[in-house]
């Protein structure tokens, strides 16, 4: 039996997932998170401030070898959009952000993107083997 959301807030198209940020014991993670906004993708603080979360929260289980993916589910939908739009500026550090699909969304992204990478990697072999040397 396949959960629903029952609610359109805990739908995971108003949820975010932030990586590679540290995590401490105690921590709090939409503070966290904000100071992630501010500093790596450079929004301003009084915006940043102002957004509200319904939740923010780690993904499974504690493990010290590596960090925790960490949700958060927005109750704006245009502050979720404007971290979405602004993710680009995270690229000069280990920060990354995706976006929170339901599994069998996930399994056909995977599968499309294998197919997209042997289909290119196919077109580069053959353009290749037919350059006139």
């Amino acid at each position: 039996m396949e959960l629903e959301y029952s609610s359109k807030h805990l739908q995971p198209h108003w949820n975010l997932i932030f990586y590679h940020i540290t995590e401490s014991l105690r921590e709090n993670c939409a503070a966290l998170v904000k100071n992630v906004l501010i500093q790596h993708l450079h929004l301003p603080g009084d915006i940043v401030h102002s957004m509200k979360f319904c939740d923010a929260h780690r993904l499974g289980k504690q493990n010290a070898s590596k960090t925790r993916p960490l949700v958060v589910r927005f109750t704006c939908r245009s502050d979720r959009e404007l971290v979405w739009k602004n993710r680009f500026h995270s690229k000069d550090s280990s920060i990354a952000i995706g976006e929170d699909f339901p599994k069998h969304i996930q399994d056909i992204r995977k599968k499309v993107s294998m197919i997209f990478a042997i289909s290119t990697w196919y077109s580069v072999t053959v353009s290749e083997m037919r350059a006139p040397s």
